[in-house]
This record gives structure tokens, sequence and C-alpha cells, in this order.
């Protein structure tokens, strides 16, 4: 078991090198970002399922990949959108059936929440500047 861990986050390690080497400069470099988070997830809850934690773990490194571009961590579901517990296992049930054994279903609800995050902070954002901007036109 110890040899397949490392040989999994040996592998993701690579897949992400790939993805960031000349920055993250287009879609295809943050596409390529999101399918790592995604297949070294799933990729490592296959190893062991979530009875010891692996679920967290997981969610920790998918947040730890992607926090080349973003401060948020990622929840993956029931956060911004109607996806729920059974999304994300029917998200691994499918990958497992998958040929290719490439959890799209996963990467799709990574994707969503993270821009759901990215979102709410603008928002946020544009809300606090506003309220200064009347702040400031009450002082003067």
């Amino acid at each position: 078991m110890n040899k397949a861990v490392v040989h999994l986050l040996d592998w993701c390690n690579n897949l992400f090198d790939r993805c960031i080497k000349d920055g993250l400069k287009d879609f295809d470099d943050f596409y390529c970002l999101f399918k790592t988070c995604a297949l070294m997830h799933f990729e490592l809850l296959d190893l062991h399922p979530f009875s010891d934690g692996n679920r967290r773990l997981g969610l920790i490194l998918c947040s730890y990949l992607l926090s080349t571009f973003t401060p948020f961590p990622t929840p993956v579901y029931n956060v911004w959108t109607d996806s729920c517990k059974d999304d994300y296992k029917q998200a691994l049930v499918d990958a497992r059936k998958d040929k290719q054994r490439h959890p799209k279903a996963l990467a799709t609800m990574i994707i969503e929440c993270n821009y759901h995050g990215w979102k709410r902070f603008f928002k946020t954002l544009d809300e606090k500047k506003k309220l200064m901007e009347s702040i400031n036109a009450e002082e003067k």
C-alpha cells in the first residue's frame, strides 16, 4: 500500500508539473490542473476508500494542487451548488466503471465549486466596494 501511495503521488506531481511548467496561461493549463486534481483524488480513494479519512485527505490535496491559482478550499459538493454527497459517490462509481478510469464527473464538480467560490468572492468584493463608495460619498 505504501509503495502504491508513493507511486500515485509521484505520478500526480509529474502531471502537476506539466500543467504549470510554463505558468497557467490558458484554458488547457487550468483544465489540466483540474483533471490532475480529480485523478489524484479518485485514485487515492480507489487505493483505500473512505474508512480512514482518505476523502478528507484527497480534498486537502486537491486544495493544495489548486492553490497555485485559488486561495479557496475545494469542497467538491454541497457548498454553492445543488450537488450532494450522493452525486460525489456516483461520480466515483462512474469513474471506476469508465474504461479509461477518468473521473470526468468529479472533475466537473471540482470546477463548479471553484467557479462558484470565485463568483462569491467577486460578488463580496463588489458589495464591499459599493459600501465603501457610499460611506466616502456621505463623508464629503
